[in-house]
């Protein structure tokens, strides 16, 4: 079965998201980043872009990233 994917930040570029992404996916939960636009011409634009997590490890997700990154308040919230 496949997982659920859910939002669990929202980065300010792709640049950043696929950085938070790989430092999920280095210790143990899956995770990806999804443009919800086109990138800009040279593929790194300023459109921002989600980093999505299995539904079932939002939790631990949230409190890794926080530990790592430091706490994260959503703008669209």
């Amino acid at each position: 079965m496949q997982p659920k994917w859910v939002p669990l930040v929202t980065a300010p570029n792709s640049i950043l998201a696929e950085n938070w992404a790989e430092i999920l996916r280095n210790n143990g939960i899956p995770a990806i980043a999804r443009r919800d636009a086109e990138p800009s011409f040279v593929g790194v634009g300023v459109i921002p872009v989600r980093v999505m997590v299995p539904q079932e490890r939002q939790a631990a997700a949230k409190e890794l990233f926080e530990r790592i990154v430091g706490p994260w308040e959503e703008s669209d919230k």
